[in-house]
Parts: structure tokens; C-alpha cells; sequence
């Protein structure tokens, strides 16, 4: 079996960037944002910035600040799918590199169907890896030979409150057009 390959490092940087000092940028529209180039669509939660780069992460939403450091986030990772490699074998390699994080502590894994009808790998994790306690939702997608995967985090005490939006946000990804 070959190892899909994702951007572990990317995904866990930009993770801690926004936790631990925020980026500023521009505001985007509380509507659908769509990437032509990587073929994908997601909404952003209403009220959220929107970033977008041309490296990985390719796209980068976040929350309001909230009462403590750091503000919730989400963001995209778009790699081409090792050749016959499956969205069960894609996200088994995730959930290994997940589980190497420093105080990694698993919360739930799902399958989920997305707005667009395709299935998605849902992990729900904790980890100190960032020095606090971070919660995160990935969301591992295939299509059109690529690999989505969509990393949603907060500080572990206001997860809970962000988890709807968080859920919104990753159903409504459309990949692969």
C-alpha cells in the first residue's frame, strides 16, 4: 500500500499562527468561496476573514477574536492523491501523523456525505502539540485526483461553541469539479 502524502506541517503552522497571534488581512464575504484552480468550494462562516495563498494552506478563515489568545480557524489543504490511493487509506495516513502529536487524545471519527453528495473522513482530535490544549475537526475529502483536506481548530475550551459553525463550514465543501 502506498502512504498518501498530506501537508502535515503547513496544517499544523498555520494552525498555530492564528492560535497563537492571529493574521490580519482582509474580510471576505459571508458567502460561497470558490477556488477554480484546486476546483473547490466551501462557505466560510458568516462573519469570518478569508484568506487565501498560493502555497499550502491555499485558504485560511478565521473567527472573531475571542475573550482569551489566539481565535478559531479553518483551513484548506489541496495535494495531488498518490496514484490508487483511496479515501480510506488517505485518511488512515492522517489519523497516524494526528496521533503523533504531542498529547494527541482522539474525540470521535466519522464518515461523513457532504453537501455535494460525496463521502468524507471526519477525525475529532485533542492535542498540546501548540503548548495548550487544542481541539481539532479534519475533514478528508478525494476528488479528481486530489486530496481536500479541511482542518478546522480552536483552544479546547471554546470548541464547543465554534462546533456548529465548524460543521457548517466543512459539510458544505464541494471538490473536485
Amino acid at each position: 500500500m502506498r502512504r498518501p502524502r498530506i501537508v502535515w506541517a503547513g496544517v499544523l503552522l498555520a494552525v498555530g499562527l492564528a492560535l497563537a497571534v492571529g493574521i490580519g488581512g482582509c474580510a471576505g464575504p459571508g458567502g460561497e468561496y470558490t477556488n477554480s484552480d484546486l476546483r473547490f468550494m466551501l462557505k466560510p462562516p458568516p462573519g469570518w476573514a478569508v484568506h487565501e495563498y498560493s502555497g499550502q494552506p491555499c485558504l485560511f478563515l478565521l473567527g472573531p477574536k475571542g475573550e482569551g489568545p489566539g481565535r478559531p480557524n479553518v483551513n484548506v489543504v489541496v495535494v495531488l492523491l498518490d496514484a490508487g490511493a483511496t479515501l480510506d487509506e488517505t485518511a488512515a495516513a492522517n489519523k497516524v501523523q494526528a496521533e503523533a502529536l504531542k498529547g494527541y487524545e482522539a474525540v470521535s471519527e466519522e464518515t461523513w456525505t457532504l453537501d455535494d453528495g460525496r463521502r468524507a473522513s471526519v477525525l475529532e482530535f485533542r492535542h498540546t502539540a501548540l503548548g495548550e490544549p487544542v481541539t481539532v475537526e479534519q475533514l478528508t475529502a478525494v476528488a479528481d485526483g486530489r486530496v481536500y483536506t479541511v482542518t478546522a481548530a480552536a483552544r479546547s475550551d471554546e470548541f464547543a461553541a465554534e462546533k456548529p459553525a465548524f460543521d457548517a463550514c466543512l459539510r458544505s465543501l464541494r471538490a473536485g469539479w
